[in-house]
């Protein structure tokens, strides 16, 4: 008996210990925006940064790009860097950056104080060189991008539980050349796809020097009376210099939707523009664009399946607590971790069970076996 109240009162403790936050890790780079300035198109560029961290043991950060925030397209940037919109591409960068060094390690005990490029001064605990490849074709005008930090904690060192915080840093460029973004709406055309629902397709041209990230809002559709009737939005689409690109709004309709003329009205938008757009299109009374179907599916563990074969174990092991149907216990346990592995190594889950199985979960089961052990007391 005291020793099941032992192990339940240790059990809360572990549940309790979940919700808490032993400690606060923090990962940082300096400066938080490097401007690289001018660049050659066909050329190389050091990027140069250095970690900062908190942490009390030694880390290895792995190091990758990642897209930039949307929201640098919001203003002019003429400040601590220069990074001007309407003077800006949106072309992909991702495998313009190379790291010699894929991880590095990081430890708290090596500090040293740096003067930043915006005349701040940082103790940090890493330099970290990157290589930007600019390519020939690479489009004129501002580029902006980020690097994302990976964390791991070697072999052999105890953290315990804690909260991360990691701060990517953000670089921009200016590569040589006159930028300018511009586009038109070329034309707008309709499908129908079944007996209420159709397809616009609005084609945007991009006129300008640089690649722009475009989308429709405001898809306005009118009747043959002149009423609105619905409005529609499109998805996004990165349309390259002198492309045209399709960009599709799609009206599911409660009701049949009746054939003939509709007008539309339209506006792309490109972030620093927009380009307007109004057509007469015909709707077909037969189906000119059949939707098809797919099948998307996501990356999710099966705790279905997963807690089902473990509840079936301890039913049998309750009932039939013999050496065959131990077992088929094993077996049935030997199942349910190989799921759980191949499920989280599929999804890129951590394998800690701490922080693969969720909190809800994880209590459920502490309960379930402080429940047994004290019954079986």
């Amino acid at each position: 008996m005291e020793f099941s109240r032992a192990f339940i009162a240790f059990l809360l403790i572990l549940i309790i210990s979940r919700g808490k936050t032993a400690d606060a890790l923090s990962i940082g780079t300096a400066p938080g925006v490097l401007d690289l300035g001018e660049v050659k198109p066909g050329s190389d560029k050091l990027v140069e940064f250095y970690l900062t961290t908190n942490s009390k043991s030694d880390l290895l950060i792995g190091m990758g790009y990642i897209n930039v925030h949307g929201t640098i397209f919001d203003k002019n940037h003429t400040g601590t860097y220069t990074f001007l919109p309407p003077e800006a591409s949106e072309e992909d960068i991702s495998n313009w950056l190379s790291f010699p060094q894929k991880k590095v390690l990081v430890s708290p005990s090596r500090s040293f104080v740096v003067n930043l490029q915006d005349g701040g001064v940082a103790r940090v605990n890493k330099k970290i060189t990157a290589v930007l490849h600019v390519p020939k074709d690479a489009d004129p005008g501002y580029h902006a991008g980020a690097i994302n930090l990976f964390p791991e904690v070697p072999d052999g060192t105890g953290m315990g539980l804690m909260t991360m915080g990691i701060t990517r840093m953000v670089f921009v460029f200016d590569v040589e050349g006159e930028a300018k973004r511009e586009g038109k709406v070329v034309t707008i055309e309709a499908e129908r796809s079944d007996k209420n629902k159709a397809r616009f397709d609005i084609l945007f041209q991009n006129t300008g020097t640089s690649t722009v990230m475009a989308y429709a809002e405001n898809v306005k559709i009118y009747n043959e009376f002149g009423n609105l009737t619905t409005t529609l939005r499109s998805g996004q689409a990165l349309v390259k210099p002198q492309q045209t690109a399709i960009l599709s709004a799609y009206w599911n309709s409660r009701e049949p939707i009746k054939s003939g003329s509709y007008r539309v009205e339209t506006a792309v938008d490109y972030k620093t523009g927009m380009a307007i757009g109004e057509a007469v299109v015909n709707i077909p009374d037969t189906i000119t664009a059949p939707i098809l179907e797919r099948s998307e599916k996501g990356c999710k563990m099966p705790w279905t399946i997963i807690i089902l074969i473990l509840l079936i174990a301890l039913l049998v092991y309750w009932k039939k607590p013999t050496e065959i149907w131990s077992i088929i216990i094993g077996l049935l346990v030997l199942i349910d971790a190989i799921i759980l592995y191949t499920s989280a190594k599929t999804c890129g889950f951590s394998l800690n069970p701490i922080h693969m199985i969720p909190s809800w979960l994880l209590i459920i089961i502490i309960s379930l076996v402080g429940l047994y052990v004290y019954w079986r007391s």
